[in-house]
């Protein structure tokens, strides 16, 4: 008759629930290490674009560039398009559904009154709301672009067999580009214009490598 006491249940589950713990720690390890080449760069990159992202806010307006957001992407969907700006509309249209979600609950919540085309704009904290507003577009093409970096660095693996080489190349030609670390976080076309870019040649190194499909 063989006697089991508590500890030795404690001990063989444990036993029995290690393995699995161990096993998913070496896959997620695994896993971090398969994708050092795509979230090395981009973390490089989040931490130097990071400073400017609540640089100089709350404001009334973007003071990192020649920027004219949010008030450009207000005007032209007020106007139904109509609004005359040296930019293109594109990253109105990415902005959009970020802003219209800030303005609804605004409305909803009392600070929102009747949109004017003059200083406060029917907003009864403009200087808050309007800071929010840069710093949500701002966030958003940070991501975008770092979201489009990321994508090509997966991308560059169908090409480049070394996971070393991909992330020394992103390092090289990204990281140390101060142009890029500067235009990322802001609400100017060139940000979105960088991550479309980034897909567009990934996509383009797809169709070279695995044929042109209709997906």
């Amino acid at each position: 008759m063989t006697i089991v006491s508590f500890d030795d249940d404690d001990d063989f589950a444990f036993a029995h629930t290690a393995k699995p713990i161990a096993r998913s720690r070496a896959r997620a390890r695994s896993w971090i290490g398969r994708l050092a080449h795509i979230w090395i760069p981009c973390l490089m990159l989040l931490a130097l674009a990071a400073p400017s992202v609540p640089s100089l806010l709350p404001a009334t307006r973007d003071y990192l560039d020649e920027i004219y957001q949010p008030m450009q992407a207000l005007k032209f969907f007020s106007s139904r398009g109509h609004a005359f700006h040296k930019y293109g509309p594109m990253p109105n249209f990415i902005l959009a559904p970020g802003y219209a979600a800030s303005l609804a609950y605004w409305k909803l919540t009392g600070s929102f009154g009747h949109p004017s085309g003059d200083y406060p704009y029917g907003l009864q904290h403009p200087f808050e709301q309007i800071g929010f507003l840069i710093l949500q577009d701002r966030l958003i093409f940070l991501f975008l672009g770092l979201i489009a970096f990321g994508y090509l660095a997966h991308t560059l693996r169908l090409i480049a067999p070394s996971r070393v080489g991909v992330a020394f190349a992103l390092l090289f030609v990204l990281v140390t580009n101060y142009s890029i670390v500067y235009a990322l976080p802001t609400a100017r076309p060139d940000s979105p214009m960088l991550a479309f870019a980034a897909i567009a040649l990934a996509v383009y190194i797809r169709i070279l490598v695995l044929g042109l499909t209709i997906r």
